[in-house]
């Protein structure tokens, strides 16, 4: 699953944002923490950047502002202090923006490492008043790993060899979701039968 300048209009999914455990955030150094502790869940071993066995990036940290609730001037002295955080690490060279996305489209990270999409916006109209309550958010962008990207046939594929982690079937039991995943269930269903006039699915 990746974060694509694509999914617009009819092609949005869905995600949870939660706030950190340490809230109030109180410095530079706190933010480094709760980047520290994202990294490790996504196993990237407490790096801003992470790279697969061909030693090429696939995950990189990245940050968005609420331009309503935080101030230029802190959004900027942040964003100054991302970058170098990024400048930091010994990956950073190996880091091209251009990675993160296919085609024309824009790619969701820049190289200062702010996420390249608009503020989110509620599924239910009703979690606006929370969504606008954050400051900004740090997510992990990844590179896709296709030429294109999938259809729901070549993903449902993907999904039926996924016999361990589960990883389609726990994003959606827990509300995490893209636009393809009721036409990508449909593709794992048995097609239906017809016998004696009856139709069986």
């Amino acid at each position: 699953m990746v974060f694509s300048n694509e999914a617009v209009g009819d092609k949005l999914g869905s995600a949870f944002v939660m706030p950190f455990k340490g809230n109030p955030i109180m410095s530079l150094s706190h933010i480094n923490t709760e980047a520290i502790w994202l990294a490790m869940a996504e196993g990237m071993k407490k790096a801003f950047i992470a790279c697969d066995k061909a030693d090429k990036p696939w995950c990189v940290i990245g940050i968005l502002f609420n331009e309503n609730k935080i101030k230029h001037a802190d959004q900027k002295k942040i964003m100054e202090w991302w970058h170098s955080q990024l400048i930091l690490d010994n990956d950073y060279e190996k880091f091209h923006v251009e990675d993160f996305g296919l085609g024309d489209e824009d790619p969701s990270i820049q190289k200062n490492g702010l996420l390249n999409f608009p503020w989110l916006a509620p599924v239910r109209p009703e979690d606006k008043e929370l969504l606008d309550d954050f400051d900004f958010v740090i997510a992990t962008a990844t590179v896709p790993t296709n030429e294109k990207y999938p259809n729901a046939e070549e993903v449902s594929d993907l999904v039926k060899a996924d016999l361990t982690r589960r990883y389609f079937y726990q994003n959606v039991e827990n509300g995490i979701t893209t636009f393809q995943d009721d036409e990508i269930r449909k593709c794992m269903s048995p097609p239906a039968v017809e016998e004696n006039g009856a139709k069986e699915t």
